[in-house]
């Protein structure tokens, strides 16, 4: 039903561009002076009681209620000006001949500062990236032209971060269970919640990083399953007391590599042959991207403005697969914002050498790999 009501608001070209400017309330005194009866745009009124209804079916479509009338305008207008943004959007995408749809979702009420703040937390802690240890693709390489390891049975089942910042846990967590899979032949949901609550390292729901939380976890001695570590901070907003058990561990690593090598500034060169190669022989690793551009992705192969550079990454997914086969190449990438979000959870990016260098969002600036 989502993607009827987006799809709905992508083909009324989301209405309107401009605010709708409300009608005048006439004093009493004023009925009957002709100078005094304002002039009312049949446009103006029909866009804004379109706004209406669209805002109602949002907020009855992702269960919204807010604490307050002013509250409640607030988000009206949020959702006004993201409406302006997805219609953007789709005009771009569409002159640029592109096949990603744009629509409203559950961020539709939030502004773009806002859903910075609450899903975009990568902060890097310091490192030499110089001498990274980039991961020897396996042989024989096998296909290489497309390859998606939720077929393979080495992916869980999308999760939602909530009201946290914890994107890095959720990256680094999902790069463990599928070498846990590939290597062990079992796949056990993992808990983030440990890393978001326990790793001193990394900053929880303000922010982290995929290769400082594999850190965490060596030194630890592992990860307990979430089934007994519970992921409670997306609806608490806070890291919560970290109750680690070591003998309740579900799986450990002995360390990290990357599977291209990283860059540390434009990333304009990165090795793309290196990682899929890696992704096709090692398993899906934990990439981290710019995703502001995200927000209001709703379908289709994303190909639109989405910076690359190492200093430009705010956001840390998995890139389960990808398919250079086709017309238009693309990664897979999964995400940490539900199922209600993109293709249920999931996002296509172009992987077309001639955007980005194959490189849009930064998807080859920090991928990595745990050894277990």
């Amino acid at each position: 039903m989502k993607f009827l009501f987006a799809a709905a608001v992508a083909a009324t070209a989301i209405l309107s561009a401009s605010d709708a400017v409300p009608v005048k309330t006439l004093a009493v005194e004023d009925v009957g002076s002709e100078s005094a009866i304002p002039h009312v745009d049949e446009e103006d009124v029909r866009s804004q009681f379109q706004h209406e209804q669209l805002f109602l079916s949002f907020k009855d479509m992702f269960n919204k209620q807010y604490a307050s009338e002013e509250e409640e305008e607030r988000r009206f207008a949020n959702f006004k000006a993201s409406l302006v943004r997805i219609e953007k959007q789709n005009k771009e995408h569409m002159a640029a001949h592109g096949t990603a749809v744009f629509g409203v979702n559950e961020f539709s009420d939030m502004t773009v500062e806002e859903f910075k703040r609450e899903k975009l937390n990568r902060k890097p802690a310091p490192r030499d990236l110089t001498k990274a240890d980039v991961l020897t693709p396996a042989t024989p390489l096998g296909d290489t032209t497309h390859v998606d390891w939720r077929n393979k049975g080495a992916v869980t089942a999308v999760k939602n971060q909530g009201q946290c910042g914890s994107c890095w846990a959720f990256g680094a967590t999902e790069a463990i269970e599928s070498q846990w899979y590939i290597h062990k032949h079992h796949l056990v949901e993992l808990a983030p919640q440990q890393l978001v609550s326990c790793d001193t390292v990394d900053q929880g729901c303000n922010g982290g990083d995929s290769p400082s939380a594999y850190q965490y976890v060596e030194q630890a001695g592992g990860i307990m399953p979430e089934a007994d570590y519970p992921y409670t901070s997306g609806t608490s907003g806070s890291n919560g007391q970290c109750m680690f058990n070591a003998t309740e561990v579900a799986a450990s690593i002995t360390g990290f590599h990357y599977a291209t090598q990283p860059c540390y500034d434009s990333c304009d060169n990165q090795d793309k042959a290196t990682l899929t190669a890696n992704v096709a022989t090692q398993g899906p690793p934990s990439i981290c991207v710019y995703a502001e551009s995200w927000m209001d992705y709703t379908s289709g192969v994303f190909k639109g403005h989405c910076p690359h550079g190492y200093n430009k990454l705010d956001h840390c997914v998995q890139l389960v697969g990808f398919d250079m086969s086709g017309a238009e190449p693309y990664w897979t990438v999964r995400n940490s914002w539900g199922t209600n979000w993109g293709e249920s959870g999931y996002i296509r990016i172009s992987a077309d050498d001639n955007v980005s260098g194959g490189n849009l969002c930064g998807v080859m600036d920090e991928a990595t790999i745990p050894e277990v």
